[in-house]
């Protein structure tokens, strides 16, 4: 879709929440006049004005249709492009109606890899995407690659500026016009954002796949298929980086790309292309093999990193294979910027000591896999604060870990507390059931339970495995919380 394909449609727009708002702002200013709103939420538009500033305020007053409340999805057949929220699934039937009436069906994600100007790198996977695309904007940022040539042919090979944006950083829509052809954005890309679109990032990164998302995808197939899509239309000169220890997810992407593949992986060395190397010291390196010069490199050490976790050299695997194989930055290079990279909030992050404890934050894992990627970070015992709204996810491979790990303790919380405590009750031959396991009522009763539970040298990790939706407004929220309490503590 061009820009001049906006201008003569009827556009309706389907959620007005933070990802469709820049968006419809962008359309405003760019004088395309006949767009609706469509939103559950009958006071939408009451409520984003008391948060917008006076030349916001005056935009919006170009909207002259909203069409609010539960028949909020009602005639979609009278627009010509509808542009879907991430929140509501593709397959919905009223959607579905419409594109068969010949509406086009489009997205927020969908329209700025069409227009956009420059290179973009996507980010995708179950874990490890929102590090993995920090850590790959880190790395060109930081790179002395800025200003050469990538091997991806645009208009200019020539990098200027580096943008974050997606689910990470900025909305594409707030920098769209700012950006030049020898600029890069590097997108974090959910499997809503992807589910149906037209046109796949320059350079696809899949970190690793598991089960997420069952709440929204109608079954694995479908969450595997919405994440295909970021490489479903690329090029022969475009680059899929893909970690090859999913391996149930892993050939179906392969074959639907068509761009030159590099793999990766957390645990197996590969013979072209960039892994995690574990010693008897269990010092993580991340090694680059490249069979054309015929050696192996360092690109990164655990044990100069300021983040924690194998799981975190497996992202920066991935960003040391869009580094050296697509934009050429050398490993030693790519070793000495990893050294600077602090990590990102609410991501296994340490919040402060207590009497000897170490409370770390991890509300950002919502789902079992992440959070025993969180497990396999710490040596000493575990305090483990889980639990949260449900996706419809198995917790069988979380209980296994909680077992194989002796984590000292668990604390659940939300609706999926008393599952997850199910969960671990069985697989009597998987080492042992934490000493104390137990339903919390809040966050807050989870912290001081752990924090009277804790003796020094443990570690307490808020790591949920689950979404947060039934006790806060959102994973972030549920992170500041966490902090506050944390921070107000008094040791034992």
């Amino acid at each position: 879709m061009k820009f001049e394909d906006l201008k003569s449609k009827k556009i309706g727009v389907l959620g007005f929440g933070t990802n469709n708002q820049k968006l419809v702002f962008w359309l405003l200013k760019h004088d395309i006049a006949s767009v609706a709103i469509c939103d559950k939420d009958p006071e939408i538009h009451q409520k984003l004005e008391s948060r917008l500033n006076d030349d916001e305020k005056s935009i919006l007053t170009k909207i002259l249709d909203w069409r609010v409340g539960d028949n909020f999805l009602e005639n979609l057949s009278d627009f010509d492009i509808v542009f879907r929220t991430p929140g509501l699934p593709l397959f919905s039937p009223e959607i579905q109606v419409a594109k068969s009436a010949g509406v086009i069906i489009s997205s927020q994600t969908e329209l700025f890899l069409e227009l956009v100007p420059c290179q973009t790198i996507g980010v995708t996977g179950t874990k490890g995407k929102s590090t993995t695309a920090a850590m790959i904007a880190h790395l060109l940022n930081k790179s002395k690659v800025k200003n050469q040539k990538s091997k991806i042919q645009v208009k200019s090979q020539k990098f200027n500026k580096i943008y974050l944006a997606g689910n990470i950083g900025r909305d594409p829509f707030e920098f769209i016009d700012e950006l030049k052809a020898e600029d890069i954005v590097v997108l974090e890309l959910s499997s809503f954002q992807l589910q149906g679109i037209g046109t796949s990032p320059h350079v696809a990164v899949v970190t690793r796949l598991g089960s997420d998302h069952l709440n929204y995808h109608q079954n694995l197939q479908e969450y595997y298929d919405a994440k295909s899509s970021i490489v479903s239309h690329q090029k022969s000169d475009d680059y899929l980086i893909i970690n090859i220890d999913s391996t149930t997810a892993v050939l179906q992407i392969v074959e639907r790309s068509s761009g030159q593949i590099i793999s990766y992986s957390g645990r197996t060395p590969i013979s072209h292309g960039v892994y995690v190397e574990v010693g008897a010291n269990e010092v993580g390196q991340v090694m680059i093999n490249d069979v054309q010069l015929d050696t192996s490199l360092i690109a990164g050490s655990a044990d100069e990193a300021k983040v924690v976790g194998r799981h975190n050299m497996e992202n920066w695997a991935a960003a040391a294979a869009v580094g050296y194989f697509v934009y050429g930055i050398k490993a030693g290079e790519s070793r000495e910027i990893f050294k600077s990279f602090s990590g990102l909030p609410y991501r296994t992050e340490f919040i402060r000591e207590v009497g000897g404890v170490r409370f770390y934050n991890d509300s950002y894992s919502t789902n079992p896999d992440s959070t025993i990627a969180a497990l396999e970070s710490f040596e000493s015992p575990v305090i483990l604060i889980c639990g949260g709204s449900s996706k419809n996810i198995d917790f069988s491979d979380l209980a296994k870990k909680i077992r194989e790990r002796s984590v000292k303790a668990v604390l659940a919380m939300g609706q999926e507390g008393p599952r997850i405590l199910e969960t671990l009750s069985g697989f009597e031959d998987i080492g042992q059931l934490p000493k104390l396991t137990a339903i919390v009522e809040d966050l807050t009763a989870a912290v001081k339970k752990a924090n009277d539970l804790s003796e020094p040298n443990d570690v307490v990790l808020l790591s949920p495995a689950c979404a947060s939706f039934d006790m806060f407004e959102n994973a972030t929220d549920r992170g500041e919380r966490f902090n506050t309490i944390v921070n107000n503590l008094i040791a034992n």
